[in-house]
């Protein structure tokens, strides 16, 4: 029997599977605050194609905030406790992309440090897509924020990670398996933020340190 709302009309394939995830989701109790937003991927194209939106719906009955479809650019601000020092931080976010690229880890990282360059003034840019997981640094030349001088920006750009099993015991063939995709590591990518003093004391500059990447083992 399928699923009805409080009217007690049937629900859509496309409503039930979406209250279905949303239950199993607060169930994890996780604070609105936590989240940054909720990017789009190519599993929704579908969906959005045919004038309905899972991941809008899902930010509507969440309470995340709703970014865009496939990409965005967050900004965020750190403010050191009872003072008016600050640092910003950008985030570069893109679903991904690459199907060939899913089996290769080297040309993920080729391909998304790229992308990344293009764009200016940013911290850290995150892909997904590839069931990838890594985090490296790189640096980028910053020629405008000091006179007379180039700072080496420390960047990182990493591959967030995924919890799609590629072999599970009993089930037949999963979705990975059938793509030729490689096991993976189960786990989600975590960065440690801290603003910092730098350079000389009297000048009262601050900045941003990172600390990569915490591995979460699956069990």
């Amino acid at each position: 029997m399928g699923q009805i709302d409080k009217d007690g009309n049937p629900l859509t394939i496309f409503d039930a599977e979406l209250n279905n995830y949303v239950k199993v989701w607060k169930q994890y109790k996780i604070p609105k605050e936590r989240h940054l937003g909720v990017l789009e991927g190519n599993h929704c194209l579908v969906n959005t194609s045919s004038g309905m939106n899972p991941i809008q719906s899902f930010c509507v009955q969440t309470g995340y905030p709703y970014l865009a479809e496939y990409a965005a650019v967050i900004p965020i601000s750190f403010h050191l406790k009872n003072t008016n020092k600050r640092a910003d931080l950008i985030i570069i976010c893109h679903h991904g992309w690459g199907g060939t690229n899913s089996r290769q880890k080297g040309s993920d990282f080729n391909k998304y440090c790229l992308h990344a360059k293009g764009y200016d003034n940013w911290d850290i840019a995150l892909y997904g897509h590839t069931h990838n997981f890594f985090c490296v640094p790189d640096i980028v030349l910053d020629c405008k924020s000091r006179k007379s001088w180039i700072d080496q920006k420390l960047v990182l750009v990493g591959a967030t990670g995924t919890f799609l099993r590629t072999i599970e015991e009993g089930k037949g063939s999963t979705y990975a398996e059938r793509g030729g995709m490689p096991p993976r590591v189960l786990s989600w990518l975590e960065i440690d933020i801290e603003l910092v003093q730098k350079g000389n004391h009297d000048r009262g500059e601050y900045g941003l340190v990172f600390r990569y990447p915490h591995i979460v083992p699956s069990s």
